[in-house]
């Protein structure tokens, strides 16, 4: 069975795919170099640590660090940036959270900037997730 932390990755990649407007041109998970096509979302891993609530003997509780960068170019790059991170919110946070996998998602930061990559009005942002998901006790594979 597949862990609970590689489904919610796998959630959130085909969510940000769907993404219609502005069409998604790319979504790629950890990525190793720059993005080819525009507007683009990476998917970035940033570790999981135990969550601070009480939990119960059979269940584990963990908090997420995901990052999401998102590229834009064109005329009107920030307008297109706030955009694209609208749709990314609106694909992430419809409830149940992640489509049951995890309790709870939040925005931690968002941070706009001048793409690296910067030629043709390119901007970027880079928006830090944490979700909360629960896990049996020993078993990262199974819900609680």
């Amino acid at each position: 069975m597949t862990a609970i932390r590689e489904q919610i990755f796998a959630a959130v990649e085909t969510r940000l795919a769907a993404i219609i407007s502005p069409a998604v041109a790319e979504v790629v998970r950890m990525p190793s170099g720059d993005p080819s096509r525009f507007p683009a979302l990476f998917i970035f891993d940033q570790g999981d640590r135990p969550a601070e609530e009480e939990e119960e003997t059979d269940t584990m509780a963990f908090v997420m660090s995901l990052g999401i960068d998102g590229f834009v170019n064109g005329d009107a790059p920030h307008s297109a940036a706030n955009a694209l991170y609208s749709a990314v919110v609106e694909a992430l946070f419809p409830q149940p959270v992640l489509g049951g996998l995890a309790t709870e998602i939040r925005v931690s930061r968002l941070d706009m900037a001048v793409a690296e990559t910067a030629r043709d009005h390119r901007l970027g942002f880079a928006l830090e997730l944490t979700i909360l998901y629960h896990t049996r006790f020993g078993e990262p594979q199974e819900p609680a």
